[in-house]
């Protein structure tokens, strides 16, 4: 059995590929995953959903894997076609579903919350999953960090520009008054008065 999506937290990293872990299967693993999320289709929403009874001639469902093999502590479902959100915590040894959650669950185990997001992703606008943090806001993609910092860097630019003009303004405004003051020392030498004397 393979989710659409899952976590592991506190696994070891691959110190040969330290950037990426390629693999991950429970049998060779120490740690189970924390959150399971399913995207469920027609043809899977029964066995994904713990509602057909198990054949005990076939393998186990979905549901029976996470919820009696793995005891994943949070068994996250989401419909594509009706946009529904279905979060499952493990009670024991069954998982009960959390009710009125407004579409968003904070993982206290991780410190982040996992919600449905209305946006574009991927060039696509939907109804998407998407991890927030404590503050509530949505954790950003790195499309979205890459044109926040592109908008700080741009408005650094600005901000800098505006400081060359104002410091060229006051070198004007220094230049222009020192050049009234020589003007006027030069009448007042005209006029047979010495303007350094006081």
């Amino acid at each position: 059995k393979r989710p659409d999506w899952f976590a592991v937290i506190g696994l070891p990293k691959d110190v040969t590929q330290p950037q990426m872990r390629l693999s991950y299967v429970t049998w060779q693993e120490s740690v189970d995953p924390l959150i399971v999320v399913e995207l469920l289709s027609p043809s899977t929403e029964k066995d994904d959903l713990g509602q057909r009874l198990r054949d005990v001639t076939k393998p186990p469902t979905k549901w029976d894997v996470y919820e009696r093999w793995l005891r994943v502590p949070y068994y996250v479902v989401f419909s594509r076609y009706t946009n529904e959100l279905r979060i499952f915590t493990l009670n024991g040894s069954r998982y009960q579903e959390v009710r009125d959650h407004q579409n968003r669950f904070w993982v206290e185990d991780i410190e982040l919350g996992l919600g449905v997001w209305q946006g574009r992703y991927l060039n696509e606008n939907y109804l998407w999953l998407r991890w927030y943090g404590r503050d509530g806001q949505w954790i950003p993609t790195a499309d979205e960090r890459a044109e926040q910092e592109a908008h700080r860097a741009a408005h650094e630019a600005q901000r800098a520009e505006a400081e060359r003009i104002e410091k060229e303004a006051a070198l004007r405004q220094a230049h222009e008054a020192q050049m009234r003051e020589q003007r006027m020392a030069a009448k007042l030498r005209a006029l047979g008065i010495d303007p350094d004397q006081e």
